[in-house]
This record gives structure tokens, sequence and C-alpha cells, in this order.
């Protein structure tokens, strides 16, 4: 059986600035169901959850 648990989803948060990063993660971090991870560690079953100030090509 994986190490991951079935009841909570991996989340990677990616961010154009550091400190929008810092407090998504911040935010996410207590949430129960929801273990950060970094990107190496994400895979098909994960959410990556983009931060951007305004949608655009590079977003």
């Amino acid at each position: 059986m994986s190490e991951r648990s079935i009841d909570r989803v991996d989340v990677w948060v990616a961010a154009a600035d550091p400190l929008s990063r810092a407090g998504t993660i911040s935010q996410l971090r207590g949430a129960p169901g929801i273990r950060i991870v970094e990107e190496a560690e994400l895979d098909q079953r994960g959410v990556a959850l983009v931060v951007a100030d305004e949608v655009d090509p590079e977003t």
C-alpha cells in the first residue's frame, strides 16, 4: 500500500512570486485532506494549483 493516504489530496502550489506561494501554502497547510508537496512529488492523482494576479499566456 502507498504511503499516501487515500483521503488526502497532494497539492503542489506554483506562483509567480515567493510571497504568493508561501501565503497560499500557509492557508492550505492546516486544511484537512490536503498534503502540500513539491513538484517532483506530484503524480497523476495530485493537483497543481497555479496562483496568478491575472490570466495571460504565461500563466
